[in-house]
């Protein structure tokens, strides 16, 4: 699976000086987990001149696994055509921290001044193809007071859906025009992906508008045009002239695209069509326009093929702002052992030495916690006495949900300050069912205010489970709710009957919700553990809202996304740099 990266920054510092302009650009390079002293170098974003706060349209590619920590890092430099570019700031996004918060968008601060924002989103498995645009303008209404020269570009911007409704993103920017008369100004051929173009909205709508280049990057808007692409691609056909109209909705000068198409589709991604559909029906109806011989795809076919054909993953259900809620469930039976002793699982030496079980959670946990946006955890136990009574489902610590992966680990350890007595039998039932009612009263909750939930119950345990046939019913019946339970084994035991947990649910014909893995098969590989334990989560979320018509929620991004160079920057974005300046 694959992912897109795009990069946006806002305030950054002139570090070059009063005399000199600031031309930021950004080069980003991959890094993994395994291999943290070799990075992949992914490429660089254009350069704007004149612009501390750049939008950059370079779109970045690069593999995708939930289980995989990968990191990019972002170096801005501020492009200089006599001497050695001026370093401005460096930082690095995690992968799983970009696309675990809300929107799939994190913004980072600079050391030396300015923040940098980062959104992923997921690529399409098969190409769209590529949309190709040439246009020409014609009649501008010049604003700067040299009216006799004007050097116009144009921006092709998507509809992109934010928590406050839809906005404009530029994806697409053109060089500017030289020209010495004010008659008709000419662009040579650009091209894009579809998905880059279209990725978030069902109406497919572009928006092209017009500025007049200014040295000092302070471009002025001219006018825009908004459209769908089916309109400018039957436009072209037709030779027919599109109005700009300015900020007053006023005309402000006309477009002519001499050509609009897409080609490059992949066959594989046409929608499917009876027998009785032939080409030359299709083509007759504008389904598809040959090009170079090639069926291409116009609007109406797009639309099946963006929305009715693609297959529902993991990272649609993400983007689209689904939020995994983490429950972290303890083993205090007495199969641990005395938690005083060396060598047993919950002995603890030292605070800077992990046990197995804060091993687990860490490893583990962390990972899922990046996609739970206000990163609080409950944190239950099983399996001892608290005054006296034995409790297979009490809250762990003096809250009833904690922040971070570090509160659950400071949680964890105070539990061992309180009288507690370590007791058995291991039951899971209670944990299990607990955990299904809360996955299913979130995500109800979260529908009701048109969004989407989904929870993992993370157990580690040491002992053998006691209630085999009553945690095969409790878990039959959590397979309705929108859970997935990863139980981790500590320690050395035979875990017989907890393997046998792990895919039984396919046998009675209920989906799989459980993972069993062996902590000690993989203590000594981070990568092997959480492929181990999470390479099922994926598929089991997508399972569980599709078996129920539950479609992936469109692409919504923070309004701290948007940007309008000619108003400057929006309240919401102010709030959230503030923000950022400190905590950061």
């Amino acid at each position: 699976m694959k992912i897109h990266l795009m990069l946006h920054a806002r305030n950054l510092p002139n570090v070059e000086n009063v005399f000199r302009s600031l031309h930021p650009y950004a080069k980003v390079s991959l890094r993994g987990a395994n291999e943290p002293d070799f990075s992949e170098f992914l490429g660089r974003t254009e350069t704007l001149k004149n612009n501390p706060n750049p939008n950059w349209t370079t779109v970045f590619t690069l593999p995708y696994q939930l289980h995989e920590k990968q990191s990019c890092m972002v170096d801005i430099l501020s492009e200089n055509k006599t001497r050695e570019d001026a370093f401005i700031g460096h930082t690095t996004f995690e992968i799983g921290d970009v696309l675990g918060s809300r929107g799939s968008t994190k913004v980072k601060r600079l050391s030396r001044g300015g923040v940098v924002f980062a959104r992923v989103t997921k690529a399409l498995e098969n190409s769209l193809g590529i949309f190709f645009l040439v246009l020409s303008a014609s009649e501008l209404k010049i604003k700067s007071r040299f009216r006799n020269v004007c050097n116009p570009f144009y921006e092709l911007s998507a509809k992109v859906e934010t928590i406050g409704g839809f906005e404009w993103k530029a994806v697409l920017r053109s060089p500017y025009v030289k020209k010495d008369n004010n008659s008709e100004w000419k662009w040579d051929v650009l091209s894009i992906p579809v998905e880059h173009l279209c990725s978030s909205s069902e109406d497919l709508m572009v928006k092209i508008s017009v500025f007049e280049h200014m040295k000092k990057g302070n471009h002025i808007l001219l006018g825009s045009y908004e459209s769908t692409i089916e309109y400018l691609i039957s436009g072209a056909n037709e030779k027919r002239s599109l109005e700009l109209k300015d900020e007053n909705g006023k005309t402000s000068g006309s477009l002519l695209a001499t050509q609009a198409s897409i080609s490059g589709i992949s066959s594989s991604t046409l929608p499917d069509y009876t027998e009785n559909d032939t080409l030359d029906r299709m083509r007759s109806e504008q389904l598809l326009v040959p090009s170079n011989d090639m069926p291409v795809l116009t609007n109406k076919s797009l639309r099946s093929v963006m929305f009715e054909k693609q297959t529902p993953t993991f990272l649609d259900y993400i983007n689209g702002s689904c939020k995994l809620n983490l429950i972290v469930a303890i083993d205090f039976t007495a199969t641990n052992g005395n938690p005083m002793e060396p060598g047993t699982p919950h002995y603890i030496g030292s605070d800077e030495e992990m046990n197995d079980y804060e091993h687990a959670i860490c490893s583990v946990g962390s990972v899922i916690a990046k996609y739970d946006w206000d990163h609080k955890y409950p944190v239950w136990g099983f399996g001892a006495k608290i005054n006296g009574e034995i409790n297979h489902a009490f809250q762990v610590g003096p809250s009833a949900e904690v922040r971070g992966i570090n509160g659950i680990i400071d949680s964890y350890r105070s539990f061992f300050d309180t009288p507690v007595v370590f007791s058995g039998p291991v039951l899971l039932t209670e944990i299990i069912s607990k955990a299904a009612k809360n996955a299913k009263e979130d995500q109800n909750k979260a529908a009701k205010v048109g969004e989407q939930s989904f929870t993992v119950l993370l157990i580690i345990t040491h002992g053998y489970v006691d209630d085999l046939e009553e945690t095969k019913n409790a878990l039959n019946e959590a397979s309705e709710a929108p859970l997935s339970v990863i139980i981790v084994g500590v320690g050395k035991s035979g875990f017989g009957k907890m393997k046998f947990l792990d895919n039984f649910g396919e046998t009675y014909g209920k989906r799989d919700i459980t993972q069993f893995v062996e902590f000690e098969k993989h203590k000594d590989d981070e990568e092997s553990l959480l492929r181990a334990t999470l390479d099922e989560l994926p598929d089991q979320l997508v399972s569980y809202f599709t078996a129920r018509k539950i479609h992936p929620l469109l692409p919504m991004v923070p309004q701290l996304e948007m940007y309008d160079q000619e108003r400057g920057r929006s309240s919401v974005e102010n709030l959230e740099i503030a923000r950022v300046m400190a905590l950061v």
